[in-house]
């Protein structure tokens, strides 16, 4: 038996809107946000399915979420969707336009083809021994039967591990102040969960003030000892010498937006990621072990070369 395929279509139809999750006037739903949000979210995916209505601070939210959610923007979401309104705010935040995820179109593409070979995983491949290290230095301090909370740890190695190989620096001192910078902006400017007051308080100014200045200190440190070599090179030496699309190089402000995004991508997406494969494998004994099998037969002879992990198939199934 087919599925038929569904005809969407822009603008009001007789359509019914979908179901609205019953909440408090103004507040809505924002009590429930100040827990779990994750978890919150997927039980309102669970009650009233793939696309529903909420109200957060007197302002009405439609959610769309699951499996079919996925799929329409995989398929139609470029001729729907637009991303300025949804990161637009996090790259004024940030005093540029030039902000990968709040662009579309032409020039989206243009900016992710000059980034790519910073992102690349091929970028990756110089750096192994250092990668597996910042592993080892992690699990060496723990203990059989140690408890730990799998994101926060998962958010700084990997954001150790992409600054390093992507901008040559990582700060440990300026881990929380990165961290929390970006939760405010994600809060505030992309999911609106919070208002804008916050961005006002003196805690986020200071995690601001603080990433803003490492971000200083790593573009001119690239500027000042620029990589001699191809292997050398990262995604700051990229951006130095590259164009805008509109043929101009990049001002300093764009400059500093790309050069806190590799922290930002260990932070949020990355280990979120990765906390997910973690929880996936540990679900299921049987694949925990076999995957464990496997990565003992990978290390046996001494560190991988990066191309030699794609044979790593239980793992990759587990992603």
């Amino acid at each position: 038996m087919t599925t038929p395929a569904i005809t969407w279509q822009i603008g009001a139809t007789s359509a019914p809107k979908p179901p609205k999750v019953p909440a408090l006037p103004y507040l809505g739903v924002a009590l429930k946000m100040t827990g779990d949000i994750t978890s919150y979210l997927f039980s309102l995916y669970q009650q009233y399915g793939s696309i529903y209505r909420m109200t957060l601070l007197g302002r009405e939210i439609t959610v769309m979420s699951g499996i079919e959610a996925n799929r329409f923007l995989n398929t139609d979401g470029n001729d729907v969707f637009t991303s300025e309104p949804l990161f637009g705010g996090f790259a004024k935040e940030m005093n540029t336009n030039i902000f990968l995820t709040a662009m579309d179109g032409e020039e989206h593409m243009y900016l992710r083809k000059i980034m790519r070979r910073g992102f690349s995983r091929s970028a990756l491949s110089p750096h192994m021994d250092y990668l597996v290290g910042t592993i080892d230095n992690l699990t060496r301090k723990l203990q059989v039967g140690d408890r730990i909370q799998v994101l926060p740890s998962m958010q700084r190695l990997v954001t150790t591990q992409l600054s390093q190989v992507m901008a040559r620096r990582w700060a440990d001192d300026y881990f929380e102040d990165i961290r929390d910078f970006l939760r405010y902006m994600l809060y505030v400017k992309v999911l609106k969960f919070y208002p804008p007051v916050l961005l006002k308080t003196p805690h986020y100014k200071h995690c601001k003030a603080r990433t803003m200045e490492l971000a200083r200190q790593i573009l001119a440190d690239h500027r000042e000892n620029p990589a001699t070599t191809d292997e050398e090179r990262d995604l700051i030496d990229d951006m130095l010498n590259a164009k805008g699309f509109d043929g101009n190089p990049f001002d300093n402000n764009a400059l500093l937006s790309i050069v806190v995004s590799p922290y930002f991508a260990g932070i949020d997406t990355v280990a979120s990621s990765i906390s997910f494969l973690v929880y996936t494998s540990l679900r299921y004994p049987e694949v925990h072990a076999k995957a464990k099998e496997e990565a003992r037969a990978m290390f046996a002879n001494g560190i991988p070369t990066l191309h030699s992990l794609k044979d790593m198939e239980t793992i990759h199934g587990i992603a």
